[in-house]
């Protein structure tokens, strides 16, 4: 059975989680895809935004398991660490509460105005 990585992206300058993610694959393999996703998609999100301006000062996120879990239970465990991560480190960039939802998505104010003119 494959087990579920739930990880936290690690700002290496502070120590501060600044993403918490899961994945089956490695985790190294795993922090490829976030700096090769934030290369392509350069301003698109917040961590991307966040690892490109790591690139520029020369460092990458670390990357770091909080925790190892079956395939039934990883949802409950990202929406917990989550939970606990936005707890200690005020400005998480993760856009929703976990677990492969957008439940706890927020639209942008400028988002929001496109929305209203729209309709």
């Amino acid at each position: 059975m494959n087990q579920v990585n739930i990880y936290a992206l690690i700002d290496p300058r502070d120590g501060r989680c600044r993403y918490v993610g899961k994945t089956k694959n490695d985790l190294e393999k795993r922090l490829r895809g976030h700096i090769n996703d934030a290369k392509r998609r350069p301003g698109e999100i917040a961590r991307f935004r966040w690892i490109n301006a790591l690139a520029k000062s020369g460092v990458v996120p670390l990357i770091k398991t909080l925790e190892v879990v079956s395939p039934d239970d990883w949802q409950a465990a990202e929406q917990m660490w989550i939970h606990e991560m936005r707890a200690r480190f005020p400005g998480l960039l993760n856009g929703t509460d976990g677990g492969d939802g957008i439940h706890g998505y927020q639209h942008s104010m400028a988002a929001r105005r496109k929305i209203a003119e729209a309709h």
